[in-house]
């Protein structure tokens, strides 16, 4: 198949999947309704905000230390670019939600 074709595809079956889970979400959100309303929430802005701050340096250091050790391992003619670094490295964050999800989550970033 042309390489076009099943760059298309690959698309199409990830937006529907997204769509499909959003939908799930939804209604099960939906069905709940009435015990989410009788949660009382507050929001605190400067603590979110903060939290998420921290969240993403943490995240991003994270990253860069990994980049750095892949680096320092792999020989400079077989480098690999920083933004697939980055992609392989937050898609193996991913695998942690799968049974056994800790091995997975090792053994996609060798």
């Amino acid at each position: 198949m042309d390489r076009k074709l099943l760059k298309a595809i690959s698309t199409l079956g990830q937006t529907l999947l997204g769509v499909a889970i959003l939908y799930a979400i939804a209604r099960y959100i939906v069905a709940q309704w009435t015990a989410v309303q009788e949660v009382e929430f507050a929001l605190h802005l400067p603590v979110f905000i903060t939290g998420l701050l921290t969240l993403v340096v943490f995240y991003f250091l994270y990253t860069l230390t990994w980049q750095r050790l892949i680096g320092w391992l792999a020989p400079p003619e077989g480098a690999i670019r920083k933004i697939s670094l980055h992609r392989i490295f937050f898609n193996s964050l991913l695998t942690r939600y799968l049974p056994a999800g800790k091995i997975w989550n090792i053994s996609s970033r060798i």
